[in-house]
């Protein structure tokens, strides 16, 4: 399963991106493994293929140390990946001793299921990290985390509007704004909790969703796109006009009628929707209106793990 796409600030026009435990690299089209196995879990600081994770389901890519932020929730830690050697080093967790790198000093904390890893765009020495109904914020030289948003229901996902510094926080059936110096101050932008997965379309107040996977705000901020897997289709909320609509559904020529949205990446203008076994493109991610003449052959884009590399 593709739970994270970027792209590979250590391999240009590459795509960097987890799959189920381990983290690979593509250009489209050969794969390659960077460290982990997609196939085989457990926990070992190692290098390469000897590293053992259970799942990593984020990271954030830290360029001016070569290094890549590893959120491993099955071992309910953070991990640091070195991109110049692949070998693997502890840094947060409830597993972690101190760790001597000057940059992030290793934390214990007793993380219930961390998930995803975000850079704070107004301050680039703090991370947001989701853990299950909490998102914390650390500081990168410090080593004492605070909890910056507290929710009743589990965190799917997060991004920031470049401007204000706001959050977009994603549930499983619904997004929230949340106010960068006051998490306090939060609204529902769309969607509701329900028992039902249900797909409707229209102004915010009447929208629903299924089941929420993963978030990222083009066009400027002016659009929330957001993986809805249930549905089996990609929504688009534009904050413009207060409307939510979808494309690539199973009734959309355009699109790959098999796929299953679980995680999104926005690469030099072009969309990057991850499912269980293949990475599809779609060009013009800044315009999604006119993206979906310019979709390419999603084959193109899949990696099968037994053809590419052993999993």
């Amino acid at each position: 399963m593709v739970h994270h796409i970027e792209e590979d600030l250590f391999k240009p026009g590459n795509v960097l991106f987890s799959d189920g435990s381990s983290l690979k690299t593509t250009n489209g089209i050969a794969t390659s493994l960077v460290t982990g196995s997609a196939s085989i879990q457990g926990y070992n600081e190692s290098t390469g293929d000897t590293a053992r994770f259970r799942r990593i389901t984020g990271f954030l890519q830290v360029a001016s140390t070569s290094e890549v932020l590893a959120v491993d929730s099955g071992n309910m830690c953070l991990r640091a990946i070195d991109r110049r050697t692949n070998e693997t080093k502890p840094v947060v967790g409830r597993y972690m001793g101190m760790y001597p790198n000057a940059l992030h000093k290793a934390v214990r904390s007793n993380f219930i299921s961390p998930s995803k890893i975000m850079n704070d765009i107004r301050n680039s020495q703090k991370v947001f990290i989701i853990d299950y109904r909490r998102i914390y914020l650390f500081e990168l030289q410090g080593v004492t985390p605070s909890q910056y948003v507290t929710a009743n229901s589990e965190i799917r996902g997060l991004t920031q509007d470049s401007a204000t510094g706001d959050l977009y926080v994603l549930f499983k059936q619904s997004i929230t704004r949340v106010k960068y110096n006051n998490f306090k101050n939060h609204r529902r932008v769309a969607g509701t909790p329900s028992s039902l997965s249900i797909l409707n379309e229209g102004p915010f107040s009447q929208s629903r969703f299924g089941d929420l996977r993963d978030i990222v705000l083009i066009n400027k901020g002016t659009q929330i796109l957001v993986a809805d897997f249930r549905n089996q289709r990609m929504r688009v909320l534009d904050l413009r006009v207060n409307m939510t609509t979808s494309f690539c559904g199973h009734l959309y020529q355009f699109c790959n009628n098999s796929i299953v949205p679980e995680s999104l990446g926005v690469v030099n203008g072009s969309l990057y929707i991850g499912s269980n076994k293949s990475i599809m493109r779609i060009e013009g991610a800044a315009s999604i209106p006119a993206a979906k003449k310019d979709i390419l052959n999603s084959s193109t884009y899949s990696y099968v793990n037994q053809a590419i590399f052993p999993p």
